[in-house]
């Protein structure tokens, strides 16, 4: 069965989301910069890749949310608007369109699986964008 949100609880419940991977992003960077000026510390550079692991947990968090509820909103767009959402002008097909396409392009099973191993065993992702080869998965 599908559930049904309004599109308002809906919209609220993504920005927020993407607002709290703003903070964690935010909390991230200045720990990095510590880091950076402090190289030597360990602890500061420790603080920094934990902050930076769970920068990357609240954005396949809020990316698993918002995959799914943007596509039902977008989706949700289209009935209520009926033919007229799909003229040519309009463009609106293309807010479906890249929902989609981002979910392709970062497939949500691999962002739940992140979010799983932290929760369940406080185990950050691999931070897989670094240059270089990325050390063995633990």
């Amino acid at each position: 069965m599908r559930e049904e949100r309004s599109v308002a609880a809906s919209a609220f419940a993504v920005d927020a989301s993407v607002a709290a991977v703003a903070e964690a992003i935010e909390d991230a960077y200045g720990a990095a910069l510590e880091a950076r000026d402090r190289p030597d510390d360990q602890v500061a550079v420790d603080r920094a890749r934990r902050l930076a692991g769970l920068a990357e947990i609240r954005a396949a968090q809020a990316q698993s949310f918002a995959t799914g509820a943007v596509q039902q909103l977008t989706s949700r767009l289209f009935d209520a608007l009926g033919a007229s959402a799909t003229a040519r002008g309009a463009h609106l097909d293309r807010h479906w369109r890249n929902a989609r396409t981002v979910s392709s392009h970062n497939p949500v099973l691999y962002k739940n699986r992140w979010v799983g191993q932290w929760v369940l065993h406080d185990r950050l992702p691999q931070a897989l964008w670094a240059v270089g080869t990325p050390s063995p998965a633990e």
